[in-house]
């Protein structure tokens, strides 16, 4: 969005606009015309960051006649929409200054017909976007941001708590998770203890008893317990 009508030095002010500087700015648009009497909508700020973040960004919207000029006192709606597969909000939302803890929120035109939303990520990686709408011109308009994965939070073992034969063996599956389990890119340290080795993944019972199995992948741990019994046809 073009500042043409120095409407954004209206209402942010020289700090925020200050601010807002010192990030990268990118500017995704919809499908809506630039057109006098239609909404305009722009993000402004890091268009990228990790679940749950509280983004470095706004949505800021403004509403003109169709003379262009700036529409006021009108009902701007910003509403998440869903993400993933159980279709959580992909972003919490609040006007500016508040802090975003609902999919949706409706912020009131200023005099220069503008309307700004914070934004805070969801617990959803993925493309989230935010769908603006003002009922009375019926018009609306869809921008995205991308919420990445946390750090790792946790480790998952497989298989868990299990009995293996004197002389058998296992491959030893893990996987890394954020703080709300979205699989997370990283490596797994395994160990083991008692009476069972290890080979790179593979686990074998190597006398009867009860081993361990670690999983360290910095400070994100997990262990498995495996029993070592004898063969079915006996012996040790």
């Amino acid at each position: 969005m073009r500042d043409t009508h120095g409407w954004r030095r209206a209402l942010l002010g020289a700090a925020l606009l200050t601010c807002l500087a010192a990030v990268a700015c990118a500017v995704e648009l919809g499908t809506t015309a630039r057109t006098p009497g239609f909404l305009e909508v722009e993000w402004d700020g890091a268009t990228t960051d990790t679940i749950d973040a509280l983004i470095d960004g706004v949505v800021i919207a403004q509403v003109r006649d169709l003379d262009g000029r700036p529409m006021s006192s009108r009902f701007v709606r910003f509403t998440a929409l869903p993400l993933g597969d159980d279709n959580r909000p992909g972003v919490f939302l609040a006007p500016l200054g508040s802090t975003p803890t609902q999919p949706t929120t409706q912020v009131t035109a200023n005099t220069a017909g503008i309307a700004i939303a914070a934004v805070r990520l969801g617990t959803v990686p993925g493309r989230a976007g935010i769908w603006v709408t003002v009922f009375e011109l019926e018009d609306s308009d869809t921008i995205f941001v991308d919420v990445l994965p946390g750090q790792a939070h946790q480790i998952q073992l497989a298989p868990r708590d299990t009995t293996i034969e004197v002389g058998s063996s296992f491959q030893m599956r893990y996987s890394l998770g954020d703080f709300y389990a979205n699989p997370v890119e990283g490596t797994v340290a395994l160990t083991v203890t008692g009476a069972i080795s290890l080979a790179g993944e593979t686990v074998t019972g190597a006398a009867l008893g009860t081993g361990q199995v670690f999983g360290v992948s910095g400070e994100v741990t997990d262990s498995v317990a495996v029993e070592v019994a004898a063969p079915a046809g006996g012996g040790a």
